[in-house]
């Protein structure tokens, strides 16, 4: 190889080696890169728990990847205390089972994207959930 070729091969940039493009995630792949998890309160919610009917009161936005969730709603943030507090819930995004007990135990609805302005319109006595899974995307 010619000493022109060498410097040239060294100094001037081809395709190869240029930066990639990067692109922002939405929630959903980047709960999934991040190892797919339950995350609370971020930007843009898939589902918002509500502590009043009519999506009144107090407020906790919740994000999941397919299969995640939280089986106990008191551990969603130290000392929330939102387990038996929801009486509505507005759902954007996924499939998600609710659950009466902790665990992902006891009775439970399968509820799809929608506005539920009252326990019984997402299937369960008012201020009796426990537990969140996201189950369909």
């Amino acid at each position: 190889m010619k000493n022109n070729q060498r410097q040239a091969l060294f100094t001037e940039p081809t395709s190869e080696f240029e930066a990639p493009a990067f692109t922002e995630l939405d929630d959903e792949v980047a709960a999934t890169c991040s190892g797919g998890r339950v995350y609370f309160n971020g930007p843009d919610p898939d589902v918002i728990l509500f502590e009043h009917n009519n999506f009144g009161g107090a407020s906790l936005g919740v994000n999941a990847t397919t299969g995640d969730g939280d089986s106990n709603l008191d551990n969603a943030i130290i000392g929330s205390g939102w387990n038996n507090r929801v009486s509505s819930i507005k759902i954007f995004r996924g499939k998600w089972q609710l659950f009466r007990d902790s665990g992902y135990q006891g009775p439970h609805s399968d509820k799809g994207r929608g506005n539920y302005k009252n326990a019984a319109a997402f299937g369960l006595p008012n201020d009796s959930l426990t537990g969140i899974r996201r189950v369909g995307a």
